[in-house]
């Protein structure tokens, strides 16, 4: 064979391996639609959830060393707002928890949330240790949530020493959930 051929027959294999390799890689990029011979567009609607800490995440009665008084009180608000095209869910929680309260009288420490909403849970004895303050709920499309949590040392009317010099620190926060269709 002469020279000029093994060019020729070359080039004819590196164009025909091209062509196969483009040929391939299309293929395994295009996508179909089953199950509706008529539909030509796939929606693909994305979900976000927008939170806002107005007042900070964290919670704080009793940070210096006189200790926390009966009726101290300390408060946060929040906004929580779906950026989505669909619904979703999501949990609010305590994280970070440090509680000193005296464990016999821990209903006298105690916090309130509520939305507007309507969720409303009043006077919930606080907790010990982080975990769920509401779970599952549901936000629609486009919509905002807006919180107010207090915290409250309650006064009993009779002597509370038990509870001199003790403190509480506790993080909010809101996790979403997958999208509820």
């Amino acid at each position: 064979m002469d020279r000029k051929h093994t060019v020729f027959l070359t080039i004819i294999a590196v164009a025909t391996l091209l062509v196969a390799v483009v040929g391939a890689t299309f293929a395994y990029f295009t996508t179909s639609v089953t199950g509706n011979a008529s539909a030509s567009v796939v929606e693909v609607k994305t979900a976000s959830l927008g939170i806002v800490y107005t007042s900070g995440q964290d919670l704080i009665l009793g940070n210096d060393s006189s200790g926390v008084v009966p009726g101290a009180t300390a408060s946060t608000t929040f906004t929580v707002k779906n950026n989505g095209e669909v619904p979703m869910t999501y949990n609010v929680k305590w994280a970070a928890i440090s509680n000193s309260f005296d464990a016999a009288h821990l209903d006298e420490l105690v916090y309130t949330l509520t939305n507007d909403a309507g969720l409303s849970k009043t006077n919930v004895t606080m907790p010990t240790a982080a975990g769920a303050i509401e779970n599952t709920i549901t936000i629609p499309a486009g919509a905002t949530h807006s919180y107010t949590l207090v915290v409250t040392f309650r006064e009993t009317g009779s002597e509370q020493n038990y509870n001199q010099n003790k403190s509480f620190s506790g993080k909010i926060e809101v996790e979403a959930n997958a999208v509820s269709a």
